[in-house]
């Protein structure tokens, strides 16, 4: 609860704690480790990668408005970490939220630009899918081939097209884009 004072976790308690949450995640008990994580961060309220655990998992079981307050409480204790605005964006995609996710994708590219090509991809990845649910095909097709000049592997420019052909109702195309 909320209102119950805050209790001090010795480093020992929180890593502890932290790994039984891993196993309840690993025995499905999303709850049970929801609320071991939540017990962090009440003791330890700082720990932004505490935070996007239990946005993560808030996520993982459908409880989207939960999630995006948890992701928002590690973007204020996590600042400039890329998971974060991956992560926020998503739920938001999912919540229907799209200009608010749209603004989580532009901030994960800016975050992505210094980090790996494994990073850029995810940012883009991101955007992409956020562009796709705003029906911007152009922009869709631009975040799609960034991830190509990035990693030459990427199969995000034919999902793209698939995805672009099947709402347009050119199913027979989009399963040849989807296949390539």
């Amino acid at each position: 609860d909320e209102n119950l004072p805050m209790t001090v976790m010795s480093d020992a308690a929180v890593f502890d704690t932290h790994a039984r949450a891993a196993r309840l995640v690993g025995e499905g008990r999303f709850a049970e480790a929801i609320d071991a994580l939540k017990g962090i961060v009440k003791a330890h309220p700082e720990l932004g990668a505490v935070h996007y655990g239990i946005g993560q998992l808030l996520a993982r079981t459908g409880r989207l408005e939960e999630a995006a307050a948890a992701f928002e409480r590690a973007e204020q204790t996590w600042p400039g970490s890329l998971p974060v605005p991956l992560a926020l964006g998503d739920v938001l995609r999912r919540m229907g939220k799209l200009e608010l996710a749209r603004a989580q994708a532009e901030t994960a590219i800016a975050r992505a630009e210094r980090g790996t090509p494994r990073d850029r991809v995810a940012a883009h990845e991101s955007a992409a899918r956020v562009a796709l649910a705003l029906m911007d095909a152009a922009a869709a097709t631009t975040y799609a081939a960034v991830t190509v000049e990035v990693d030459p592997t990427s199969a995000l420019p034919r999902f793209v097209k698939g995805r672009l052909l099947f709402d347009e109702g050119k199913y027979e195309e989009a399963v040849e884009a989807f296949t390539e």
